[in-house]
């Protein structure tokens, strides 16, 4: 059970970092120079990673409780921010 914990908080560290750099990947000029931007591709496989680590630990952890864990996340992007 400690596992699938473990896996939530790797996917709430995971998905914070792709968002982190799917905003950094926003100062590019435009739009297609933003979807180009290595920080934008980078940020999207982590924000997809981050995924696939939830769907695990969803296997054994409730999502009325896994999903106000991924609360702290708000915290996480106002100090990043």
């Amino acid at each position: 059970m400690a596992f699938h914990w473990i896996v939530l908080a790797a996917a709430i560290v995971t998905s914070m970092a792709g968002q982190t750099l799917l905003k950094a990947g926003a100062g590019a000029g435009d739009f297609i120079a933003q979807l180009f931007d290595w920080r934008t591709i980078l940020g999207l496989g982590l924000y997809g990673g981050a995924a696939i680590l939830y769907i695990v630990a969803l296997r054994r952890i409730p999502m009325s409780v896994a999903l106000p864990c991924t609360a702290i996340s708000y915290v996480a992007a106002a100090a990043i921010g």
